[in-house]
């Protein structure tokens, strides 16, 4: 809402206009809230996801030459070769914050480096349905 706020008043600036009704120009939270809704069948207010830098470059080129690559090399292999890694992460989340997107956005992030500690939990299973044992990465000294 504050960046809301900060560019209209940036617009008022730049337009030359003064409303005396805003405090240096700025419009308020109630401003904020009425453009909201005025505007609620295109913008929405969401919690966003924050991800590095280097995971918002990955493009669909990139994706679909993955893709084309495992077909090749999974063509003729046995289901029981065949295994499905995947990890859940538990981290101590610097946070979410709210920010306004374009209406139908279904997984808005912000790009934020950051540190955090994790635990990772990971489990993998064979194409032929057998679950492998679970397996826990955390920091720690000792169990």
């Amino acid at each position: 809402m504050l960046d809301a706020r900060m560019i209209g008043k940036l617009y008022l600036d730049q337009a030359g206009s003064n409303v005396k009704s805003f405090k240096n120009n700025m419009p308020g939270i109630d401003w904020a809230h009425g453009f909201l809704r005025h505007h609620k069948s295109s913008l929405t207010s969401r919690l966003c996801q924050n991800i590095h830098v280097v995971r918002s470059k990955v493009d669909s080129e990139t994706v679909n030459k993955f893709f084309d690559n495992i077909a090749t090399t999974l063509k003729d292999g046995e289901a029981s070769n065949i295994i499905n890694y995947d990890e859940t992460n538990l981290s101590d989340d610097p946070g979410a914050g709210k920010f306004l997107f374009k209406r139908g956005i279904r997984y808005p992030e912000r790009i934020l480096n950051s540190t955090k500690s994790c635990t990772s939990i990971m489990f993998a299973g064979t194409a032929a349905g057998e679950l492998l044992p679970l397996y826990v990465v955390c920091k720690s000294e000792g169990m």
